[in-house]
């Protein structure tokens, strides 16, 4: 097996959220909410050190936790890269001075290019407002003569939105916007499976290689998941396309996720506690029982049961439907 070395760590400061988008799966759960306290995320700090990316996000809006700004003040400067993923909504001119600071990537979701598309998709934001944040970035950024933070821009992709993706990296163009990732919508409930770009395949292929070409036009990167399997006239949905893809995963071997409450995730998608580190000590956690055995496990033709239809960009088997409309995994448990 590869060698297990901490390199990109996850911590959940909360998993509240001030916006209630239409593809998000809390709407279709029930979670406990609550936060991480100053106090334990400063137990962190010496774990902070060895890693290579520390992204303040789980699952929620980081941005409302009411101390994230003192959070900023604790990370190592010059060390690792801290990354941001964020709605936007709630970034402040301060947080934004702090992140010019630091070795950092900001993440804003961004999903249409037209204010009616947008909103409808993340309801309680607004489209100008968050253009307006690009603009006050890009001018914090320049009266700071700092080339922090990255601006990356996350598209989560559906039927309703994908023919917009041209336009909206033309919007882009006008920023200064390094990369642009763009995302499968995954589907937690029925309402949202005529979104699924999994039944329209030639519709997403054409689209997404017309955005390719545009942003490259623009001088941004540009990162999707794959294109369809086409034959003729026909999409390839077999499912049986690289099976064992989970073979390949570097995750439980390179991350971990904190989350709010101390547990600890082997990755972003696995819902499977390796530890909490309210009880035991991190690096014990890392090279415990538990971890070893996942890793183990992601090694085999038996991987745990969330690695068989992982969503995540590196292992996703875009041709599997599966990997689209989570409903399909909950309704056979």
């Amino acid at each position: 097996m590869p060698e297990s070395v901490l390199k990109h760590l996850y911590v959940e400061l909360t998993n509240r959220c001030n916006l209630k988008c239409r593809m998000c799966a809390r709407r279709f759960t029930k979670v406990e909410l609550g936060e991480l306290s100053v106090d334990n995320f400063k137990n962190l700090i010496p774990i902070f050190k060895k890693c290579q990316i520390i992204a303040l996000n789980g699952w929620g809006e980081s941005l409302v936790h009411p101390e994230f700004s003192k959070f900023l003040e604790m990370v190592p400067h010059n060390g690792p890269f801290i990354e941001l993923t964020s709605n936007g909504v709630l970034l402040r001119d301060d947080i934004i001075s702090q992140l010019t600071k630091l070795k950092s990537t900001l993440i804003i979701s961004i999903d249409g290019a037209t204010q009616e598309t947008y909103e409808q998709i993340r309801i309680g934001a607004r489209f100008k407002k968050v253009f307006d944040k690009l603009k006050t970035i890009t001018k914090i950024k320049q009266s700071s003569g700092s080339n922090y933070p990255l601006i990356y821009i996350a598209f989560v992709a559906m039927r309703s939105n994908i023919t917009e993706l041209p336009s909206l990296i033309k919007i882009l163009s006008q920023y200064s916007i390094s990369f642009l990732n763009v995302m499968f919508l995954l589907v937690h409930g029925h309402e949202l499976e005529k979104e699924s770009l999994y039944f329209y395949p030639e519709l997403y292929n054409h689209w997404i290689e017309k955005s390719r070409l545009q942003a490259a036009d623009a001088g941004i990167k540009f990162n999707f998941p794959g294109f369809f399997a086409i034959t003729g006239n026909n999409c390839k949905h077999t499912g049986t396309e690289n099976l064992h893809r989970w073979l390949d995963c570097e995750a439980p071997f390179q991350t971990a996720l904190i989350k709010y409450n101390g547990n600890v995730m082997p990755c972003c998608v696995s819902e499977t506690s390796m530890g909490n580190i309210l009880n035991d000590d991190f690096n014990r956690i890392w090279s415990g029982s538990e971890y070893t055995e996942f890793r183990r496990k992601i090694r085999t033709d038996s991987p745990p049961r969330e690695c068989l239809d992982c969503h995540h960009c590196q292992t996703q088997n875009i041709n599997n439907i599966h990997t689209h409309i989570k409903i399909l995994q909950s309704e056979k448990l």
